[in-house]
C-alpha cells in the first residue's frame, strides 16, 4: 500500500536554550529564553527534570534517574515560530476553528495518500483510532498537542492485516501553544506501543504543556 504522508514535522533549534531555574514551595519552576522575543516558564510537576543534570551552557535539562522521563528530551525540541507560520498547523493537518477556538484534524492529506478506496477506509479507521487532538489550553496560551501511534516499525502506517506491525511502532506527542504574534511548538518521543509507561509519560507531557507561560 502507498504509504501516507509524514505529517509530523521535525524542527531543529534555532538558537541556544538560555535557562534559569528557580524553586517555589512545591513545584519546580523553569525559564527558557528561546530568543529574544520568547521566553516561557514551566512547572517540573512531576519531578521528571534533574537539576543536577542541568546544563546553562549547553541548555540541557538533566534525565531523572528515577522516572526515565521522554520530558527533557521533549523540552530540547521547544523552538518558537511565528504564530502565522504553516508548521503551527503541521502544515495542515491540524486547523483552527475561529467560531470555536477548537482545533481540528483534516485527514484529507492521509486519506489522498491511499491508492485505492480501500486503503483509504483503512488508512481512516486507523489514523481516526490512533491518531489523537488534544485541545491545549495553558496559563496564558492555548494549542493542540497531537499524539500519534499511527506509524509502525518502518516508518509509515501498517497494512491493514499485519497484526504484528500494527502492536508495534513508536508513540509521538507534537504541539503547538499559541500566544499571537509567537508560537511555542516542539515534538518528542514518548515510548514505544507496547512500553507500559507511555500512558503515564503522555499524562506527565500533557500537564507539562498545560503549565507553559510566555513571559512578555
Amino acid at each position: 500500500m502507498t504509504k501516507a504522508a509524514p505529517i509530523l514535522f521535525v524542527a531543529k533549534l534555532a538558537a541556544t536554550f538560555f535557562i534559569a531555574l528557580a524553586s517555589t514551595t512545591s513545584t519546580s519552576a523553569s525559564s527558557i529564553g528561546l530568543s529574544s522575543d520568547c521566553n516561557v516558564r514551566f512547572a517540573d510537576v512531576h519531578g521528571n527534570i534533574d537539576k543536577k543534570e542541568t546544563s546553562k551552557n549547553e541548555g540541557r535539562f538533566g534525565l531523572s534517574r528515577a522516572t526515565q522521563s521522554p520530558l527533557p528530551e521533549l523540552i530540547r525540541t521547544w523552538h518558537c515560530v511565528s504564530s502565522d507560520d504553516a508548521r503551527v498547523g503541521s502544515h495542515g493537518i491540524a486547523t483552527l476553528q475561529p467560531y470555536t477556538g477548537n482545533w481540528v484534524l483534516d485527514w484529507s492529506r492521509v486519506i489522498d495518500s491511499a491508492g485505492t478506496r480501500r486503503e483509504q477506509r483503512w488508512l481512516y479507521r486507523w489514523y481516526s483510532a490512533k491518531y489523537q487532538l488534544v485541545q491545549l489550553r495553558s496559563r496564558n496560551a492555548s494549542g493542540y498537542a497531537i499524539v500519534d501511534g499511527t506509524q509502525a516499525d518502518s516508518g509509515g502506517p501498517p497494512s491493514e492485516f499485519d497484526s504484528h506491525a500494527k502492536s508495534n511502532g513508536p508513540v509521538v506527542l507534537s504541539f503547538c501553544l499559541l500566544r499571537p504574534p509567537r508560537a511555542l511548538c516542539g515534538e518528542g518521543l514518548l515510548g514505544q506501543k507496547q512500553d507500559s509507561s507511555v500512558n503515564v509519560f503522555k499524562s506527565e507531557a500533557l500537564d507539562l504543556l498545560r503549565s507553559i507561560e510566555f513571559l512578555d
